[in-house]
């Protein structure tokens, strides 16, 4: 029965290690975020902030859309095809499923950078190049 305690505690101290280390990067990011928008805000005028906050809307929901499931997928099954010994084989997939949809947002950005410039939108290509 004393095993069984040392092994629960070992495992509660590695949980914990990794628990600290996510809660502190999530931490720093929203410090990050707000100092950004802190300096941001003082630097651009409210117009200027309305374009940026846009922009970068559209980058967020392409990033969410496309690479937000790769990560998540490729997080979880990770340990799994390791411990399956087709690491090779699951490596090749998520390198797959990586250029098909980087290559895709970059004809979604192209289609839309075209049709701003079509429509004599041309200023809004660079902010979506950008984002």
């Amino acid at each position: 029965m004393n095993w069984l305690n040392n092994l629960e505690l070992a495992r509660f101290k590695r949980l914990s290690k990794e628990s600290l280390w996510i809660i502190s990067g999530q931490v720093f990011a929203i410090m990050g975020a707000m100092v950004g928008v802190r300096v941001l805000t003082e630097l651009l005028n409210p117009e200027a902030y309305g374009q940026l906050a846009l922009g970068m809307t559209l980058a967020i929901f392409a990033t969410q859309g496309g690479f937000g499931p790769l990560s998540a997928g490729a997080t979880r099954f990770f340990s799994a095809a390791k411990e399956s010994d087709e690491l090779k084989k699951y490596l090749d997939a998520v390198k797959r499923y990586l250029k098909f949809i980087t290559i895709f947002i970059l004809a979604l950005t192209t289609a839309i950078v075209l049709t701003a410039l079509s429509a004599g939108l041309g200023f809004w290509s660079n902010l979506i190049l950008a984002s």
